[in-house]
């Protein structure tokens, strides 16, 4: 059961019990109201490629609910994709779709998170018991498609990544969902890249690689998370402008809750690929509203370490591949070691909570830590206040980076060549 005027966290599940364990040591409050999940693929896909995922059968998952509700916390499925494929209106899979449904509630599902307007009535309409969170693909970033939502039946709202830092719209959301009850959620540890350019394709890829009738079992060539560790990686500054919010800034948000008079927020916490160590160690700075060492130890980097990733894929999905460069693409999630000193990040949001301008500006994000970033630095349009944060916090061995960033640029141009496609 949800506090009342308290925020929330809803954080990602790996199945593994030890991870409910964790959560509830630290959760005395409650305020770990929920964590979300999927199976490794179904008929309708969510936001992850089910090579990501570990196999789990209905009965673990139905007792992972099961215990997930002995220690207080409510359990929500996704049905995520933002593309499914028309299988929606289309009689047979419409009804294979609906009887799923009806597994999910007699499991004991306390939610469904959707990007369907159409999926959407359907639940509100035949499975009543479901409360319904729209998910992030679903680009909800005002209060006019929040109300859309809830005439649809919605009953919280993923907002888009680029809210978190802006406070006026979050306070605007707030205060019209104060008259609806409806739940606001925001992301508050991922490193997306602000105003991402592959973040549309990347979606639509992850909604077929996770869905059983489109192979989703099978291989996956992510080039869009491949392109964005390239990014991040060489233009670190970028990191820096990603929704996070780190466990010691989040008075901000229960501050901008006061004002707003409403604490119907929720934080969202990625990623339900990762290891239960490190899941736990997410919730440990969140539950205590600090840690001190690396910000990246709790963001959702993209690196192998963290990976509770099992298995290849079948050697059958592989045979087209050129087996060369796939083996190659492992090192692209071998990430060269960065540091954010989180203790070093007083201070940081504290702009944003005056004035958010990123819609506005351009950032100056390009190039190494410690280089002079191109274009006209007195241009106007552009902004260098994460540049200047990053020169303060971000350290790392740039030997090893710049080794790195040739072999990924070998391994992009390649697949920009389509090498990989030719065994």
């Amino acid at each position: 059961m949800k506090p009342k005027d308290q925020i929330t966290f809803d954080i990602g599940t790996n199945f593994e019990n030890g991870l409910v364990e964790s959560i509830a040591a630290h959760n005395g409050d409650g305020v770990f109201a929920s964590v979300f999940g999927k199976l490794k693929d179904d008929l309708i896909g969510g936001g992850r490629a089910s090579m990501l995922i570990p196999e789990i059968s209905r009965e673990a998952m139905a007792s992972h609910i099961a215990l997930c509700h002995a220690n207080g916390i409510e359990f929500n499925y996704l049905l995520n994709p933002i593309c499914m494929g028309n299988r929606e209106v289309a009689p047979e899979t419409h009804k294979e779709i609906l009887s799923f449904l009806g597994e999910l509630d007699e499991m004991g599902v306390d939610a469904v998170t959707i990007n369907s307007p159409y999926l959407c009535e359907v639940i509100k309409t035949q499975f009543p018991r479901l409360k319904i969170t729209v998910g992030v693909f679903a680009e909800v970033g005002t209060s006019q498609r929040i109300r859309y939502w809830e005439e649809l039946g919605a009953d919280e709202i993923t907002l888009v990544r680029e809210a978190t830092r802006n406070f006026k719209l979050l306070e605007a959301c707030l205060r019209h969902t104060k008259q609806t009850g409806t739940g606001v959620r925001i992301f508050a540890n991922s490193v997306c890249l602000t105003s991402c350019p592959f973040a549309v394709n990347h979606a639509v890829g992850m909604s077929h690689a996770s869905r059983t009738e489109d192979g989703g079992p099978g291989m996956y060539i992510d080039y869009n998370i491949l392109s964005c560790n390239y990014n991040r990686i060489g233009n670190p500054v970028k990191l820096m402008g990603s929704s996070w919010i780190r466990p010691e800034d989040i008075h901000y948000y229960e501050e901008l809750c006061d004002r707003a008079g409403n604490h119907n927020l929720s934080l969202k916490l990625i990623d339900r690929t990762k290891t239960t160590a490190w899941l736990s160690r997410v919730v440990k700075a969140y539950a205590e509203r600090r840690y001190d060492g690396n910000l990246l130890d709790i963001l959702n980097y993209h690196t192998s370490k963290n990976s509770n990733h099992r298995e290849a894929p079948p050697v059958s999905a592989m045979g087209d591949f050129n087996m060369e460069v796939l083996k190659k693409i492992g090192m692209f999630f071998d990430l060269p070691e960065l540091y954010i000193d989180n203790t070093a990040l007083d201070g940081f949001l504290t702009k944003f909570v005056k004035h958010y301008d990123c819609q506005e500006r351009i950032c100056d994000d390009l190039g190494m830590i410690g280089e002079a970033p191109p274009g006209d630095q007195g241009d106007d349009t552009r902004c260098s206040y994460c540049r200047r944060w990053a020169e303060k916090v971000i350290s790392c061995d740039d030997a090893e980076v710049r080794r790195w960033l040739a072999e990924g640029e070998a391994i992009l141009g390649s697949m920009r060549r389509s090498e990989i496609f030719y065994a």
